[in-house]
Parts: structure tokens; C-alpha cells; sequence
């Protein structure tokens, strides 16, 4: 896969986690306002009912890319294991060796 095409598909991820951060702030701002009154209240709960509902749309419409995304990992990291799978061993034997010094070694710092 192309690093262009890596980088679009990582921005998308990227911009997919940021709008559900943009909904659960809106979500919580509308919870916050739930029991204010006034006109001023009134049109900023519907501005932000509005921008919470287009949010969600472009998530849902996201959401297909994120799955082939993902499906699309998984198939790569099953090619790569089919293809070299010593190599496979040995990068996960590496892998926890790697965690365990460093958890060994954090914990020895408290």
C-alpha cells in the first residue's frame, strides 16, 4: 500500500476519534444546559443538537472506511506471519522481552 494512501487512511481514523470526542463534549455541554432557561439557551442547545447530529452522520459515513482500514491490517499481519513466520516469532519474542524489562525496570522506580 502506497504511504499516500497509508497517511489518507490514518488521517480518517484520526478525524473519526476526533468527532467522537466532538459528540461526547457536545453530548455533555447539552447535559450541562438541561436546566437553563432563555432564548439564548434555548438556540444554543438547538446549534448544538444540530452540529451533534452532523457529527454523528459523518461518523456513521466513516465508519465503512474504518472497517477496511482495519480489515485490511489484519490481512497484512496474517500475510506477514503466512510469509515469515520465524520471523513473526521472533519480533513477538522481542516484543515481550522488551515490555517485560521496561515494566521490570518502572517498577523498581516506585
Amino acid at each position: 500500500m502506497p504511504r499516500a494512501e497509508k497517511r489518507a487512511k490514518s488521517g480518517r481514523n484520526h478525524a473519526a476519534a476526533g468527532l467522537q470526542d466532538l459528540i461526547d463534549s457536545a453530548d455533555e455541554l447539552l447535559e450541562d444546559l438541561q436546566d437553563q432557561q432563555g432564548a439564548a439557551v434555548e438556540a444554543l442547545r438547538a446549534k448544538v443538537g444540530q452540529t451533534v447530529g452532523a457529527a454523528r452522520q459523518r461518523l456513521e459515513d466513516l465508519a465503512p472506511e474504518i472497517k477496511e482500514v482495519a480489515s485490511e491490517s489484519l490481512d497484512s499481519a496474517v500475510g506477514f506471519v503466512r510469509r515469515d513466520p520465524w520471523r513473526a516469532v521472533a519480533l513477538g519474542a522481542l516484543t515481550l522481552l522488551a515490555f517485560s524489562l521496561l515494566t521490570r525496570l518502572g517498577g523498581d522506580e516506585g
